[in-house]
């Protein structure tokens, strides 16, 4: 059948819902279904990005090489994912060890740099996962490794985490302990404090399940986010519903007090926020219920020695 003439047709279901299709001038009339939209366009399904990045690759370097760019651009065609460079967090890694004026000068070109990093790929690149294939991509960046994250349906290409002080030091929360210094650490401390607070997050949920909110701060963020399974018994007695309305709070303050609604506990440990019973939380993390040490009674002054009898004189010999 040859269609003659196409027109573009809008039509709504109350106020949220529109849909548009394509109707021909030949094509019969059908009875319209109250309520119903025909031809209506299906919304994609949520990308589980864990899920396809596990894929092959599924491209070939002919000459061994590619540049950044050119794998987060299959990598997007491939899954679906929105691949983006978090410009805030390279801004802020920029601020704290440059200074706010060169940040505002060089971020763009410190991502167009990045993104013409040439990456050396094995021969049978495309047989790879794709997370493996992107996590040695980001390792070659120069000045330091970046990683990647998974915000819902976004692929987030980030500067990585890194290790704040000496391996075994107990990393005290910020701000919980003014009276004691924190361990030397490797970085500024404005960069470690920005590490430990994370993102800025949004949320707004009513009578939900603890478990339902940490989904969606994971989403929001990327973060690693862990609930203790010590936790179940305690959750499936009281069955707390929670009604949570945040609005820029950075994910550490955010966790905090979500976790305490539930009657829980939040401690961070290395770039994990750990939601675990209160109990719990004394031991596994010091610092997350910092008690000032006890100080020091004074030692005890010796009595005082009796004064020497001074020496007589010797009276000369005749």
């Amino acid at each position: 059948m040859s269609l003659k003439i196409r027109r573009l047709a809008v039509v709504g279901v109350g106020i949220a819902s529109v849909g548009l299709f394509l109707s021909a001038a030949d094509d019969p009339k059908k009875p319209a279904v109250k309520g119903v939209v025909q031809n209506a366009a299906v919304p994609k399904a949520p990308v589980d990005g864990a899920a396809a990045l596990a894929k092959p690759f599924g491209k070939t370097a002919p000459e061994g090489k590619m540049k950044l760019k050119d794998i987060l651009a299959v990598i997007e065609d491939q899954t679906g994912l929105i691949v983006r460079v978090d410009q805030a967090a390279l801004r802020n890694l920029l601020t704290l060890t440059a200074g706010e004026a060169e940040a505002d000068e060089v971020v763009r070109q410190r991502i167009s740099a990045i993104s013409d990093t040439s990456v050396a790929l094995p021969r049978q690149v495309d047989r790879i996962p794709m997370r493996d294939v992107l996590t040695d991509a980001l390792s070659a960046t120069a000045e330091r490794p970046w990683t990647y994250q998974i915000r819902g349906s976004q692929l987030v290409i980030l500067p990585a985490y890194l290790v704040p002080g000496q391996p075994g030091q107990s990393l005290i929360y910020p701000s919980l302990n003014p009276d004691e210094p924190p361990p030397e650490p490797f970085l500024p401390q404005g960069f470690r404090d920005s590490q430990i607070y994370g993102l800025t997050v949004r949320l707004t949920m009513q009578q939900q399940p603890l478990a339902e909110v940490l989904t969606e701060l994971r989403k929001q963020t990327g973060a690693n986010i862990m609930l203790d399974p010590r936790c179940e018994t305690q959750l499936k007695e009281k069955k707390p519903l929670l009604d949570v309305a945040l609005a820029d709070v950075r994910l550490f303050d955010a966790l905090r007090v979500v976790a305490d609604m539930a009657g829980l506990k939040m401690v961070y440990a290395g770039n994990v926020y750990y939601i675990t019973t209160v109990a719990n939380a004394k031991s596994f993390e010091p610092g997350s219920a910092y008690e000032p040490p006890p100080k020091k009674a004074p030692a005890a002054t010796p009595p005082c020695a009796p004064a020497p009898t001074p020496a007589q004189p010797v009276a000369p010999k005749t």
